[in-house]
């Protein structure tokens, strides 16, 4: 220090000086002042990042995504333990063989789904004998009883299981209230179905080319002796060329925007309080349930708006609410969306985790067509969607909710066509089960492709216990 330099005074001057002094003082103030300032400090809190919901929803080791190298993305699935799809096909478990408490998703066995099917790797044989006969059944699909989800991987409807299980099985089967079908090669009667699923894109390819989205449809095969397990039936979508709407598919898209709405709704419902009980609690961004509990909420807040905008907001709210309990017919098994009879099929698996080996699949060959805006819409409720606690939901990777394809392992695929078996009201008209086979391209298959040394070789049997599960090939 400069021994000429004058040491600060003990008290300060009367008066201030002139200028204020260029240098800082030689040491900080003894005791900083512990006062708090007269206002508010303008900064605000730096809100907590946002967690993944499934991770803060599920329970330890449940959570699955689609990221690839994500410690719980699809190379790791074989990892997750307790998967929401055990807890959900559990129900079922008495009818199903495989066990849903083994994860087989990073088995690497023949039976993992899903698969990219073509003609030139369909070297099983079709025993399919007559047309899926599927039945509408009794419920609409924006009744109560009829259960809409918007689920992380998936669009979600649920149709109850009512029958007697006490009957004889083939009454059970009859008489059931819910869409239903007759699925061929030995299922039985007509068996219940169980949900839908809809995915964006298709999990299932088709000659090389991934869809815009598929369309799953899950029966099961309720018989306890067989536990055969669950046949599915799959429509994969396409933009329709002229951008034509799909009136069918439509209805099944407003009760799910219904839904979304209602839990946009209650979103937003939610939020307007936190605001409010904020305003309570001094700007608190989460208020506890016990901080709820002891607020009088009729108590006036400078967050108040006149109770005519209140009242509108509420009728609002009532009228999502509302939405979702109207009644409108819709037919799993619309013709705008099974468009046709024939389909290539195989044993398969689940295409989430726990990935259990159960589920017989059947891809239809001809895509239902929607537009741009339906599809538009599609992607919005199933990765845009927040819960009514305004959580996003989906655990979709780059906008796909598909598993990547699996190696065919040397399983067995069949295509089914025309020289199989006709639809019923062909079969009527033309007083045979199958088509002439000088006529097959008149029913879509091409003299080139299905030649008869093609049918030769793909159907050598008479019965399906004489075929080999399996056909070691590396493809």
């Amino acid at each position: 220090m400069n021994a000429n330099a004058a040491m600060p005074s003990a008290r300060p001057s009367a008066s201030p000086t002139a200028a204020p002094s260029t240098s800082p003082t030689d040491s900080p103030t003894a005791t900083p002042s512990i006062s708090p300032t007269g206002a508010p400090t303008r900064t605000p809190t730096t809100p907590a990042p946002t967690r993944d919901p499934w991770r803060e929803a599920g329970e330890k080791g449940q959570y699955f995504n689609y990221r690839s190298l994500d410690s719980k993305g699809v190379k790791n699935w074989g990892n997750v333990q307790d998967a929401p799809e055990s807890r959900y096909w559990k129900q079922f478990d008495e009818y199903i063989a495989d066990s849903l408490q083994s994860n087989k998703c990073n088995s690497n066995s023949r039976r993992q789904s899903p698969i990219d099917v073509s003609f030139a790797n369909a070297r099983g044989q079709c025993f399919e004998y007559h047309q899926i006969r599927a039945k509408a059944g009794e419920y609409s699909i924006e009744e109560n009883i009829v259960t809409k989800q918007i689920l992380p991987s998936k669009l979600r409807f649920i149709y109850p299981q009512n029958y007697d299980k006490k009957a004889s099985w083939a009454t059970v089967n009859d008489v059931i209230k819910g869409p239903s079908a007759d699925v061929p090669k030995g299922w039985g009667h007509q068996l219940p179905v169980t949900h839908v699923d809809i995915k964006v894109p298709s999990e299932h390819w088709m000659e090389g080319k991934q869809y815009i989205a598929e369309y799953q449809i899950f029966l099961i095969q309720n018989k306890e002796e067989k536990q055969r397990g669950a046949p599915a039936v799959t429509v994969l979508f396409d933009l329709h060329p002229e951008n034509q709407k799909n009136k069918r598919f439509q209805i099944l898209l407003d009760a799910f925007q219904d839904v979304y709405d209602r839990d946009m709704a209650q979103c937003r419902a939610r939020r307007r309080r936190q605001r409010r009980l904020g305003a309570f609690f001094g700007g608190k961004r989460d208020v506890s349930e016990e901080e709820e509990d002891e607020l009088d909420i009729n108590r006036s807040t400078w967050l108040d708006e006149p109770w005519e905008e209140e009242d509108r907001f509420q009728r609002s709210l009532r009228e999502a609410e509302r939405r979702v309990q109207n009644v409108r017919k819709f037919n799993p098994w619309s013709s705008d969306i099974v468009r046709t009879l024939w389909f290539f099929g195989y044993e398969g698996s689940l295409t989430e985790p726990p990935c259990t080996e159960f589920i017989e699949w059947r891809i239809l060959d001809t895509p239902a067509l929607i537009n741009r805006k339906q599809y538009w819409q599609l992607k919005v409720l199933l990765f845009d969607h927040v819960d009514k606690n305004c959580k996003k939901t989906s655990v979709h990777n780059q906008g796909s909710v598909a598993r990547p394809i699996q190696p065919y392992n040397g399983r067995l695929v069949h295509r089914c066509m025309c020289r199989d078996f006709l639809g019923d009201r062909e079969r009527a008209k033309l007083g045979t089960n199958r088509c002439p086979w000088k006529d097959r391209d008149q029913w879509g298959f091409s003299r080139q492709e299905y030649s008869l040394e093609w049918y030769d070789r793909t159907h050598p049997y008479d019965d399906p216990s004489e075929q080999p599960l399996t056909e070691w090939a590396s493809f």
